[in-house]
């Protein structure tokens, strides 16, 4: 609520304040509507009434839980990604070389583009 708020109040118009308060109320709304619309009442009734599911997790078992999720699996991620990354290119394209002459002249054209620099 806080970030919506925000981003209404940084409206530079009243058009655009309106149209932001819409698309805030919008993404608020979205939740229920879908709720709504893809479930019965039966299904909404067996959900409101079941018995809420209790998890007992300490203080041991929530850190390993967070090394994991936070810094094991995104690193495991990047790695099968590259991994993958490089056999497919070593299938695919075996006589390709990358240069760091391609990365040079790119960085070069961009400066070649902004011109020379302001001195104050």
């Amino acid at each position: 609520a806080y970030m919506g708020g925000v981003y209404i109040v940084q409206s530079e118009t009243d058009d655009a304040m309106l149209m932001n308060t819409l698309a805030v109320v919008f993404i608020a709304e979205i939740e229920a509507l879908l709720y709504h619309a893809f479930t019965s009442d039966v299904m909404r009734q067996s959900l409101e009434s079941m018995r809420p599911v209790v998890v007992d997790m300490g203080n041991k078992k929530r850190l390993v839980m967070w090394l994991f999720c936070s810094i094991l699996a995104p690193l495991a991620t990047v790695f099968v990604a590259l991994a993958m990354v490089s056999y497919t290119h070593r299938m695919d394209c075996p006589s390709f070389q990358l240069s760091w002459k391609l990365f040079s002249d790119t960085a070069q054209s961009f400066v070649d583009e902004a011109g020379p620099p302001i001195v104050a």
